[in-house]
């Protein structure tokens, strides 16, 4: 069964996403798909998210609306309530993990917003 379907957020633009798995405590793991010229308009985030690119490039804004490039291996981090946006020209896949206790690891939270993080090695 295809559990994919095109986001419904007024404005986006070329977004897809399906459920990978939905646990007990409202957690979520996503999977988004970006088509080329696609952007997930902004929105506040419903809970705290880390979102990681597996594939492509793409962007990325908080609550101040600058843009910031992000690429496969990095991931990003929005707070509950924060204003965020998202975005690609040449097609980026993300893993979306939203959780109400989720935070960064320790260290991490003094970046500038959008927080973001290496995640592998280059």
């Amino acid at each position: 069964m295809d559990r994919t379907e095109v986001v419904s957020i007024d404005g986006a633009t070329g977004v897809s996403v399906g459920g990978l798995i939905e646990l007990p405590g409202d957690i979520a793991v996503n999977l988004l798909r970006f088509a080329t010229h696609s952007r997930l308009s902004s929105h506040a985030a419903g809970r705290p998210q880390l979102f990681v690119v597996v594939a492509g490039d793409g962007w990325v804004s908080g609550d101040d609306g600058t843009r910031s490039a992000i690429r496969t291996g990095e991931a990003a981090f929005w707070r509950l309530g924060e204003i965020h946006e998202s975005g690609s020209d040449e097609g980026m896949t993300c893993i979306v993990v939203q959780a109400p206790q989720l935070d960064l690891p320790s260290g991490l939270e003094t970046l500038e917003h959008p927080a973001i993080l290496q995640l592998l090695t280059r």
